[in-house]
């Protein structure tokens, strides 16, 4: 990343990673080896140097199925129970979109991982939806990115997914 802005976002990431998702690293969230800057042709430089996970492409790995909706579920809902809010997995919770599996990578042991924490924050969890709630119930008084992440994974596993719009872009 290059400019102020962006290595004023990555630092904030580094102190996510060093702070409230250090017990998580390797098993939620990547091992955070670093955060560097630099000054390369006179322009100020960083970079955050984390765990390898191979083979993630989410721009052809196309619609989410049932598994990996809820390996995502399962990975949101132990950053949840650590106190952090990512704060930019999900936008809505009537379709899914292409963008949104940028911050989900596979670890080479088959877990999920989450990345990007610079929108991330502090959270106390007011929790998702209950075990026989309707996927269509109000969500107020909850937490919307952990119930975002129980719908969309509810309605694949009711067989719904195909009915749940794929946007693309």
């Amino acid at each position: 990343m290059r400019g102020e802005r962006a290595i004023n976002a990555l630092r904030y990431e580094a102190e996510m990673y060093t702070g409230p998702l250090r017990k998580l690293q390797g098993r939620v969230v990547p091992i955070f080896y670093g955060f560097f800057t630099g000054i390369v042709q006179g322009v100020d430089i960083g970079c955050i140097v984390l765990e390898w996970c191979p083979k993630n492409d989410w721009v052809t790995f196309g619609k989410p199925d049932e598994n990996e909706l809820f390996l995502r579920m399962e990975a949101i809902r132990l950053l949840h129970l650590a106190g952090v809010e990512h704060g930019g997995l999900y936008e809505r919770c009537d379709s899914l979109r292409m963008w949104e599996g940028r911050h989900f990578l596979h670890a080479p042991d088959g877990t999920m991982r989450i990345v990007s924490f610079q929108h991330a924050r502090v959270h106390h969890c007011s929790g998702g939806l209950h075990e026989h709630e309707d996927i269509e119930a109000s969500l107020d008084g909850k937490c919307r990115e952990l119930c975002y992440a129980e719908v969309h994974w509810r309605r694949a596993a009711m067989g719904g997914l195909e009915g749940t719009p794929w946007r693309p872009y």
